[in-house]
């Protein structure tokens, strides 16, 4: 059960004025939108030509969806859109640290703490002088490895071919984490770690006394933002439109479960539920994470960092002049790509139901959308 004062109310006005927006707005594309999805993914869909791909722009009118590819390749008519369902892998990190950032709001956490605060069963890495912190965890710049050492992760039988992090448990996590070592000295490189973000997402769940971290989302932003398919376990309806596994030959799989690790990867979702979310982002829609939002998207750099400017969790980019905030992700069966464009008041998203990245087309659908004069 949740603690009430840790959350603020979501209001269903706010909802459905979001749904009303974006869900419920026409999808009869500008001519120029249609043409630039289609062909952003044209080059992808001939080399991967069992995928299905979902496309959405959404500018200050609305969201505009597409869907490109079959579900099922005996079956003309069962094409993706809005509503297909896929993993989106990493991008569930940005839904982390929002999380992460709603908490600092409510001043129940800083991002100047140490982590090992809220993980009291677990044993973190230090050095003699500085503990990982909170923004260390959120902005990859803990020294964590990508995940616990390799070798212990599948000696431990914790490693399956198909899906590696399932029976990655608490249990297993305790036991492996006094063999972590750092990969670099805290607060001091940027390197992105499947581990640091599953821990952040178990130091929100332990402030919030949230039953689970798929609890959490829910609680926290699915029900505030109105987002019908965003979470971790599907429901029989929704099991109905999820877009099949596929590995990036092409040959079909199965969609990994994170044991306890979800915070960093687990997440699935719809292409209509990510343009809301990117449209509270861009502040398109009042909400209630407004400021948390804000809070996530502002560029952190601390005095001892080697690297360029991070966001909690979100990526910050320059790109043909033009100013991005993404994130992507990809799982053993799955592709997605989140982008917005805070100047422009838009965003692009990307779902794959195959294991390769689909990046390029997002950022060639950039380059289409805004040609370089």
């Amino acid at each position: 059960m949740f603690t009430t004062m840790l959350f603020r109310p979501a209001t269903i006005s706010l909802a459905v004025s979001l749904l009303s927006l974006l869900i419920c707005h026409p999808l009869q594309a500008a001519d120029k939108y249609q043409q630039a999805a289609a062909e952003s993914v044209k080059s992808y869909l001939a080399e991967h030509p069992r995928a299905a791909v979902t496309v959405g722009i959404l500018d200050t009118k609305g969201s505009h969806v597409f869907g490109f590819g079959l579900l099922n390749k005996d079956n003309p008519k069962s094409k993706p859109n809005g509503k297909t369902i896929y993993q989106i892998g990493s991008i569930t990190k940005v839904f982390t640290t929002t999380m992460l950032a709603e908490q600092v709001v409510l001043g129940h956490m800083k991002l100047s703490d140490p982590a090992q605060k809220y993980l009291p069963a677990i044993k973190l890495p230090r050095e003699e002088n500085r503990q990982i912190t909170l923004l260390d965890l959120a902005t990859h710049h803990s020294g964590l490895p990508r995940l616990p050492q390799m070798l212990w992760f599948f000696l431990a039988g914790t490693g399956d071919g198909e899906d590696p992090y399932a029976l990655l448990e608490w249990k297993n996590i305790r036991q492996m984490m006094p063999d972590v070592w750092l990969k670099y000295s805290i607060g001091t490189k940027y390197n992105y770690s499947n581990l640091a973000m599953g821990l952040l997402g178990q130091t929100i769940v332990n402030v919030t006394k949230s039953a689970n971290y798929a609890a959490l989302v829910a609680q926290q932003i699915a029900k505030p933002l109105g987002l019908a398919d965003t979470c971790i376990t599907l429901d029989p309806n929704q099991l109905k439109r999820l877009a099949p596994a596929h590995l990036g030959s092409g040959k079909r799989t199965v969609a990994w479960k994170f044991g306890s690790l979800e915070g960093c990867g687990a997440l699935y979702s719809t292409v209509n539920d990510l343009l809301i979310f990117a449209a509270a982002n861009l502040g398109l829609q009042p909400t209630p994470l407004a400021k948390a939002m804000q809070l996530a998207q502002k560029p952190y750099s601390e005095p001892t960092w080697t690297d360029k400017p991070m966001g909690l969790g979100w990526h910050l980019m320059k790109y043909h002049g033009q100013s991005l905030v993404w994130h992507n992700g990809m799982t053993g069966g799955y592709s997605s790509m989140l982008i917005l464009l805070p100047k422009e008041k838009m965003a692009v998203a990307m779902l794959s139901n195959h294991a390769a990245a689909i990046d390029p087309c997002a950022y060639h659908l950039i380059d289409l959308l805004f040609p370089q004069k």
